[in-house]
């Protein structure tokens, strides 16, 4: 089935369209950040929204948050936010300085407030911030970077093995903090899921497949790209991840379960398309999130998914029609779920528009 997006003239065609219609799309939206939502999070009554540093035709890494009782939005940074995520009822930001520093701070009030500085990384840009039981982490493509509560200085431990990239990285962590799971959303590309155990820098490649064609599954880092991750309630050394691909009439996704190095399926939606409309296909799954009670939500482009915490199946949403606050697409319609639209998936695909998933409860 992803033999046709391998054929030459079809790639040719597939990037053209991905280049012309992110420039349409990049004209709109937000003023900031357009419609690159690459990471969204809800906190203190705000949803905030980071534009996507692989952006080409505006400032890279913008920070904005709406106020969704008022409709008001607020520009925090316009440029150079690298992550962003709630840990322990704080919100903690990853930004790079005017001077080659990279910065960690988290929002104290209504201001954002400098906690650790780290020089720069032999010109490398640290690719995620992690919280590790109050530790703030560092990662980058060549080592962990951790800043110790005892000396405050900076401990290097270097990356055995090779990171991958993605328009959009989802990360979870298990074991206390020891091991991380890394997703990766690359597109038509795949992308795949790795492991990193922060003590020893160890990289491990997680992958299933069941046999030997070129994107059998179900985890093929070369076909699959990796759109979500939250940890497993009931198996808290696990965690769950979302595949979602939408290419040239093609649909496929799943949700996982990965313990360790052991991959299993847990749902996916049968479907039909393809050029003749009677293919058998599965709805490419754009995210997950975490919703009460141990339960998650997963999100396709047809419908938004409820799952109890012993991963069974609860209720299925409709998609609601979404509003624009200040360029950006939403609704808060669902109960427990805030849905919005990026384009992010664009960049390496011809999915058009694709959903992002923000627990509200």
């Amino acid at each position: 089935m992803r033999l046709v997006s391998r054929i030459t003239a079809i790639g040719i065609v597939s990037l053209f369209l991905v280049a012309s219609s992110s420039l349409v799309a990049g004209r709109k939206g937000n003023s900031v950040i357009g419609e690159r939502v690459s990471k969204a999070v809800n906190f203190d009554g705000r949803l905030w929204l980071l534009g996507s540093t692989l952006s080409e035709d505006r400032a890279n890494g913008g920070l904005i948050s709406l106020n969704l009782s008022n409709n008001s939005s607020e520009v925090h940074f316009n440029k150079d936010v690298i992550d962003i995520g709630v840990t322990d009822g704080s919100l903690w930001i990853l930004q790079r300085s005017g001077d080659g520093t990279f910065v960690v701070s988290t929002l104290d009030g209504r201001k954002f407030r400098e906690i650790a500085r780290l020089n720069g990384l032999n010109d490398e840009q640290p690719i995620a911030l992690i919280n590790r039981e109050g530790v703030v982490v560092l990662l980058s493509q060549s080592g962990i970077n951790s800043l110790s509560r005892e000396d405050g200085q900076w401990h290097f431990v270097k990356i055995q093995g090779k990171l991958r990239r993605g328009v959009q990285m989802a990360v979870a962590s298990v074991a206390n903090g020891r091991w991380i799971y890394l997703g990766y959303n690359m597109g038509e590309w795949g992308g795949g899921l790795q492991r990193v155990d922060l003590d020893t820098g160890v990289v491990s490649n997680i992958e299933r497949r069941d046999k030997p064609g070129l994107c059998e599954g179900p985890l093929n880092s070369d076909c699959d790209p990796v759109t979500g991750l939250v940890v497993d309630s009931q198996n808290p050394g696990c965690v769950l991840a979302s595949v979602g691909l939408s290419h040239i009439f093609m649909w496929q996704g799943r949700i996982l379960q990965v313990c360790g190095e052991t991959v299993t399926v847990v749902w996916s939606k049968p479907t039909t398309g393809g050029l003749d409309g009677k293919s058998d296909m599965t709805e490419p799954i754009f995210g997950l999130a975490t919703a009460s009670k141990g339960s998650f939500w997963a999100i396709t482009p047809r419908a938004l998914y409820r799952f109890s915490a012993d991963r069974s199946f609860d209720k299925q949403y409709a998609l609601p029609k979404l509003r624009s606050v200040s360029g950006i697409y939403l609704s808060t319609e669902l109960p427990g779920a805030i849905v919005l639209r990026t384009d992010v998936s664009w960049a390496v695909s011809t999915s058009g528009y694709t959903p992002l998933i923000v627990p509200s409860d």
